[in-house]
């Protein structure tokens, strides 16, 4: 049971993605939206927020008691309040993975996307600043 956190951009999906096996299960708000809206990966409408958290929230209750036939369990968030990833944490049994990334690396990330967040830098540069402004190591 693992739960990825850290910065957008800071290579939490990618991470996953390297790291699960077939059979492993992943709660990952990027990859819920775009299954939900059928939209390219990263556009997410806020019209469509309740529900993708309504499925995030089902996934992470059946990894938290462990329904399923799964191996591992993948939670990717960004988490940045130190309460509520520790509070997940102590509720699912999961370990905590920063991907320790500075706001510097994370915007010269965003320079070189070539996806849906590549046409909305601005955006995207916000999101950053919004978790650095919010975390708490």
């Amino acid at each position: 049971m693992y739960i990825v956190y850290g910065p957008p951009l800071s290579g939490k999906s990618s991470y996953v993605r390297e790291n699960m096996e077939e059979g492993d299960i992943a709660a990952d708000m990027d990859m819920l939206y775009a299954a939900v809206s059928g939209l390219q990966l990263y556009n997410k409408p806020d019209r469509l927020i309740t529900c993708v958290m309504d499925l995030r929230d089902k996934l992470i209750e059946d990894i938290r008691y462990r329904r399923g036939g799964w191996r591992a369990a993948w939670i990717v968030g960004g988490y940045p309040s130190r309460p509520q990833r520790e509070k997940l944490a102590a509720d699912t049994g999961g370990e905590l993975i920063y991907m320790e990334t500075t706001r510097e690396e994370c915007y010269a990330r965003l320079a070189q996307c070539h996806d849906y967040r590549a046409s909305h830098a601005d955006e995207w540069r916000g999101y950053i600043d919004d978790w650095f402004g919010r975390y708490s190591p």
